[in-house]
């Protein structure tokens, strides 16, 4: 009988030993292709010299490293405003002079500077405006989606992983602090130590992605239940973001950095005017979206531009979808489109030139 339950527990350790064998190997792929944003337990220790130095020499904002607008073709007309956003207020993938904030230019007789960066988060959107000078009586904020996204992230690290995942695009970002907000700067100097705590408040970090470590059959089923459970985080339904009761905290937060922007505005004498940038995808059914401008529109110190009804209907004309590049941005069309709204809501709103 002794022999039977010895002979019993080296099969079941066996057995054991293979699943986990089974599951080390599934996890080790999986952080090597980037699959269920498993990520390496000494990610931050295998940061390079390299990395480092990006970091250290792309400023307080992340990158870029100065304070340049767009170029777009010259104007002899005055400034009268200034926009910021992301890679959708910025242009991208269209021309200096295709993109929507020099086409609303061309149309208010005025120039309007572009101090859009791609890849923002609308933390850092508004850190570039109170950190940056301005000209003109108006600021536009572009607001997409995604940059609410971004902005309960520490990098890209976790909100976009790349293959295998390492550290990249090291942002600052706020936290909810009480009523108020906190900002966590990038670590000046960046270490290997300060930037591992830097990404303490990353949601991306803490709820998405999965540290690779024994026991790993733990790992993977932690991995497979984050990939089916939360199935918003990777691209699903991300609108929910719009949300005040995110478990992000991110509809929140968007809502008191957009509190911030205003109020530099303020300070400034400009009038502040938000643009709302819908996704192709999400032009009849984005219910987050819509108590979110409604929430902005009830402020009354803001401008509100909605832009989903007017792409919708241009979308009817054009077989039900709006004209988008290969990387997702609005072609040359859309944006003259979007520049005409644009147009027509700060002039409903009595921003003129």
């Amino acid at each position: 009988m002794s022999r039977n339950w010895a002979f019993g527990v080296i099969t079941a350790i066996l057995v054991i030993a293979a699943i986990e064998l089974q599951a080390w190997v599934f996890v080790r792929l999986a952080v090597w292709s980037g699959a269920l944003r498993f990520y390496s337990s000494d990610i931050f220790v295998k940061t390079t010299d390299e990395q480092l130095a990006r970091a250290a020499g792309r400023g307080p904002l992340g990158w870029p490293g100065t304070d340049g607008v767009r170029t777009a073709p010259p104007m002899s007309n005055p400034a009268c405003g200034s926009a910021f956003g992301d890679s959708m207020t910025y242009g991208s993938e269209v021309e200096d002079d295709e993109a929507w904030v020099h086409q609303l230019s061309l149309r208010l007789g005025c120039t309007v500077a572009n101090h859009a960066v791609p890849a923002y988060g609308l933390d850092q959107a508004v850190l570039r405006y109170e950190l940056g000078a301005t000209e003109g009586k108006f600021v536009i904020l572009g607001l997409f989606l995604e940059m609410i996204r971004r902005s309960v992230a520490a990098s890209w690290t976790f909100y976009a992983p790349v293959e295998p995942m390492i550290v990249y695009q090291v942002k600052p970002y706020f936290a909810l602090d009480g009523e108020s907000v906190r900002l966590h700067p990038i670590p000046d100097p960046p270490t290997r130590q300060s930037i591992a705590a830097h990404h303490l408040g990353d949601y991306y970090m803490r709820e998405i992605a999965t540290v690779a470590r024994f026991p790993y059959t733990l790992t993977a089923a932690r991995g497979i239940y984050r990939r089916l459970v939360k199935t918003d985080d990777y691209r699903r339904h991300t609108e929910k973001y719009f949300d005040a009761a995110h478990p992000s905290g991110s509809g929140i937060l968007a809502r008191r950095l957009i509190d911030r922007f205003a109020q530099a505005a303020r300070w400034r004498s400009a009038r502040f005017a938000v643009v709302l940038v819908p996704n192709r995808g999400r032009l009849s059914d984005d219910v987050w979206s819509d108590q979110f401008a409604r929430d902005l529109t009830g402020r009354g110190d803001t401008c509100v531009i909605d832009l989903k009804p007017l792409l919708r209907q241009h979308a009817g004309s054009v077989a039900g979808t709006l004209p988008t590049n290969p990387q997702g941005h609005y072609t040359a069309l859309a944006n003259r489109w979007i520049a005409g709204g644009v147009a027509d809501g700060l002039g409903a709103c009595g921003i003129t030139p």
